[in-house]
């Protein structure tokens, strides 16, 4: 009878402190991690919870990082496109001064090379990468320049249109440069590129034999292209202006949705880590007396009750 009880004694005390050890080690993990939940087994409906809960907080992280993808093309598109204004600005300049009567074939002929650099440079700013092997005005995407001279003329060779992210709003990650560079009116229902409109102009002012009527005529048109290059190019850019304000917007209230899911997240399994804390040591002094009480115990024998 004696003995029964011992034994029961002993299993009673081992099983104990098994379970302060198991509550200890639980503890250190929620300590450890800052979430009262360790594993799925803890509280299974918290956990599936807190498993949607995260799955959320990566789509907004995915969300942010393409919408701030979005944002640095629009910012190089709209540097590009103010390059491109400043380009067209000055070749317009340059073609006025040749219209003016008493320019000889000479002086048109090296306006003609200063709008020719001009025309150079405007083709390589529409030809912009974005940074990852892509290209800004790339339409529908493009891994190759989307604007390709070929003896002499230069062609839209991308799908025209644009590419776009986001859920809720989209924003654009290249843009249409058919639209941008190669759809001027050319004054007969048809359409023409800016460039087309720059090289009319430099093949008339580099034309020695050209008459008076004909600069006149040739200046003329070149001011009507360039100008309608100028509406479309401020149109895209009042475009782009519009969707960085918009990724503001954006990312304003991803920001937003990421702190009340972070929140909902630490609801869910987030620990009190001064409790926890406290009742570590509590356990852990109160093991440490099972241990020593068990081990006087273990070395009782029948002898230590003979007086």
């Amino acid at each position: 009878m004696i003995r029964t009880s011992t034994a029961s004694a002993f299993d009673r005390a081992i099983q104990s402190m098994n379970s302060q050890q198991a509550r200890l080690y639980q503890l250190q993990q929620q300590i450890a991690t800052g979430e009262k939940l360790t594993r799925a087994a803890d509280d299974p409906v918290a956990a599936a919870q807190a498993t949607s809960v995260r799955s959320e907080i990566t789509r907004i992280e995915v969300e942010r990082r393409m919408v701030g993808f979005a944002r640095t093309v629009l910012q190089q598109a709209d540097t590009a496109l103010g390059t491109s204004t400043d380009l067209m600005n000055m070749a317009r300049d340059l073609v006025l001064q040749a219209g003016n009567a008493t320019m000889t074939a000479s002086d048109r002929a090296s306006i003609a090379a200063e709008i020719r650099s001009l025309r150079d440079e405007l083709l390589a700013v529409a030809n912009t990468r974005d940074g990852s092997g892509a290209f800004v005005f790339g339409g529908q995407g493009t891994r190759t320049a989307p604007f390709v001279e070929t003896a002499g003329v230069v062609q839209y060779v991308a799908d025209p249109g644009s590419q776009e992210v986001g859920r809720d709003v989209r924003v654009s990650t290249s843009l249409d440069g058919h639209a941008a560079f190669m759809s001027i009116p050319d004054g007969a229902g048809g359409q023409q590129s800016v460039f087309d409109v720059l090289d009319a102009a430099i093949a008339a002012l580099s034309d020695p034999a050209a008459t008076t009527a004909d600069i006149q005529a040739a200046t003329q048109a070149a001011i009507d292209g360039i100008d309608s290059g100028l509406a479309s190019v401020s149109l895209l850019r009042s475009t782009v202006g519009g969707q960085l304000r918009m990724i503001d917007q954006i990312e304003s209230s991803l920001d937003n949705s990421e702190l009340d899911a972070q929140a909902r997240l630490t609801d869910i399994v987030g620990v009190d880590l001064a409790a926890a804390i406290s009742e570590f040591a509590r356990i852990h002094n109160g093991l440490e007396a099972s241990m020593q009480t068990y081990a006087k115990l273990s070395t009782t024998s029948l002898f230590n009750y003979i007086r």
